[in-house]
C-alpha cells in the first residue's frame, strides 16, 4: 500500500509540530530517541514497515482505518478487525507513553510510532476506502501524465506540485505563519473527531468530487482528474498538513507537560 504523505509530508507535519513544542516536551521526546528529532523520527514507522510487521504483529494495519467510505454508521469492528487499525493503536502508544513501568524501548517505539500515525490520519485516504484499498487500485491521470492510483496523488503527488521552490523547512514555516490564528481551534476535540474530520473531507471532496463516483464501485478505467479537482485536492492537502502538525504537537504536550 502507499504510505500516508510520502516522506517529505510526514516532515512537515513534524516541522510544524516541533515549533509548538514545550521546552519540557522537546527534552523528554529528546531523552526517549535518542536526540533525534521529530522530524527524524516521523518515517520511522514507513521506513522499516516490512521489519516491524515481522516483529510487530499486524502493525502494517496500524497506519490506517478503512471505514466504508458509504457507510459512515458501519461498526467499527468491521474495518478494525480485534482493534488492528489506526483509532486503536493511536490509544495504545499513548498508554505506553504514560505507562511509568514500560521500557525505555518500549515508550521509543510508542513515541516514533505516535507522532508517525497521527500525521497518518490526517490523509484522507487512510481514513476510509471505496472498497479500491484506500484509493490504491483507483487510477487516475492529471494533466495527461501517465496514470496513477490516486492515493499517490494524495500521498505525495499533489504536495510535490505544491513545494517546487520550497524546502520542507520552509514549507513548514509558511504553513505555520498562513495557519497561525487556526491552531488553537485545531488543538480541539479527540481524536476520534480528527479522524471523522478526515472523514468529511474523503467523501465530499476526495472521492465525491471524483467524476462518475459511485459507491462501491471503483471506475473501470482511468478517470482524468480536473484542474478544479487538484486545486481543491492541493488546498486540502496544506491545510491538513497543518492540522496533524498542530495536533501532534498537543498530544505530545498533554502526554510530557500535561
Amino acid at each position: 500500500p502507499a504510505l500516508a504523505w510520502g516522506n517529505q509530508g510526514h516532515r512537515i507535519t513534524a516541522l510544524f509540530a516541533d515549533t509548538l513544542l514545550t521546552p519540557r516536551t522537546r527534552a523528554r521526546v529528546h531523552e526517549l530517541s535518542g536526540a533525534l528529532s521529530l522530524a527524524e523520527l516521523a518515517n520511522w514507522a514507513d521506513e522499516n514497515r516490512s521489519g516491524l510487521t515481522v516483529l510487530l504483529d499486524k502493525s502494517d494495519q496500524w497506519h490506517y482505518d478503512n471505514r466504508p467510505v458509504c457507510n459512515a454508521s458501519a461498526p467499527i469492528a468491521s474495518y478494525c478487525p480485534d482493534g488492528q487499525c489506526a483509532s486503536a493503536a493511536l490509544k495504545s502508544f499513548e498508554a505506553t507513553l504514560r505507562d511509568r513501568s514500560a521500557t525505555i524501548d518500549q515508550r521509543n517505539i510508542a513515541l516514533r510510532y505516535l507522532v508517525h500515525v497521527l500525521g497518518d490520519i490526517h490523509q484522507p485516504l487512510h481514513v476510509g476506502d471505496n472498497g479500491d484499498a484506500g484509493g490504491n487500485k483507483l487510477n487516475v491521470s492529471v494533466d495527461g501524465k501517465p496514470p496513477r492510483n490516486l492515493h499517490s496523488w494524495w500521498d505525495s503527488g499533489f504536495l510535490q506540485q505544491m513545494m517546487r521552490g520550497f524546502s520542507e523547512q520552509g514549507y513548514a514555516a509558511g504553513l505555520r505563519e498562513w495557519y497561525q490564528n487556526d491552531i488553537a481551534d485545531w488543538q480541539r476535540g479527540s481524536e476520534q473527531d480528527w479522524m471523522n474530520e478526515s472523514y468529511a473531507i474523503l467523501t465530499q471532496h476526495t472521492y465525491g468530487d471524483l467524476p462518475g463516483f459511485r459507491c462501491g464501485t471503483p471506475p473501470a478505467f482511468v478517470t482524468p482528474l480536473s484542474d478544479a479537482y487538484v486545486a481543491q485536492a492541493q488546498s486540502q492537502i496544506a491545510r491538513q498538513l497543518a492540522r496533524a502538525g498542530a495536533r501532534i504537537a498537543l498530544t505530545l504536550n498533554r502526554l510530557f507537560d500535561p
